[in-house]
């Protein structure tokens, strides 16, 4: 456990914002494992209970079941005990990280929004997507990258397909809401967890 008067040396007059930051990282790993659970929502051990539940039976979810604006809440590493990844995340939050999934323009396509905002500035990614095998994966790429502040196109620019071998996808886990519902209704809040190529765990909200 960490010492009080370790935490108190760290704050004292000489700590920089990354000491700060060094002492979140220990409070988390000490009291916050695989993160505080909020009322409605999974941590981070539900989700590795989800992910494990998916590997063997599929997380049955539909392009139906997806279609939202997911916003980033909550990221974790690679390693299946690591910490929620706090200061990334918050990061993300503020910067409007959303994940839009739309249907596309056959019965199981998809299309994907991708996008960051800082103040009127916005970072947009937008492509096709679909489902694939029984977990399922949702497999996607970005054909469009476009920059505008607040009404004004700056850049539009195409994006070259990858190799299928190295196409992005997020491995799909579970999805919910508040009441507990797949779909949710007014005033509910939906959440998604998925795994990236990368490995990252990622919960959003919608």
């Amino acid at each position: 456990m960490i010492k009080r008067a370790r935490i108190c040396r760290r704050l004292g007059p000489g700590s920089t914002w990354g000491g700060l930051l060094k002492l979140g990282y220990e409070i988390n790993k000490v009291w916050l494992p695989m993160g505080s659970k909020e009322q409605g929502f999974p941590n981070g051990t539900d989700l590795l209970d989800a992910e494990k539940l998916s590997r063997q039976k599929g997380s049955g979810l539909t392009p139906e079941a997806l279609e939202a604006d997911w916003r980033l809440d909550q990221l974790w590493g690679k390693q299946r005990t690591a910490p929620p990844m706090a200061p990334a995340a918050a990061l993300l939050r503020s910067l409007k990280a959303t994940l839009s999934i739309r249907p596309g323009t056959q019965p199981t396509s998809l299309r994907i929004h991708n996008s960051v905002q800082l103040g009127t500035l916005q970072l947009h990614f937008e492509g096709p997507g679909h489902l694939a095998g029984r977990r399922p994966l949702l497999v996607f790429w970005f054909e469009q990258l476009e920059v505008r502040l607040g009404p004004w196109l700056l850049i539009q620019r195409a994006l070259p397909k990858p190799a299928e071998t190295k196409l992005p996808f997020f491995a799909l886990i579970a999805s919910g809401s508040t009441n507990g519902m797949t779909h949710g209704n007014n005033g509910v809040e939906r959440w998604l967890a998925a795994r990236g190529r990368g490995g990252g765990l990622a919960l959003w909200r919608s």
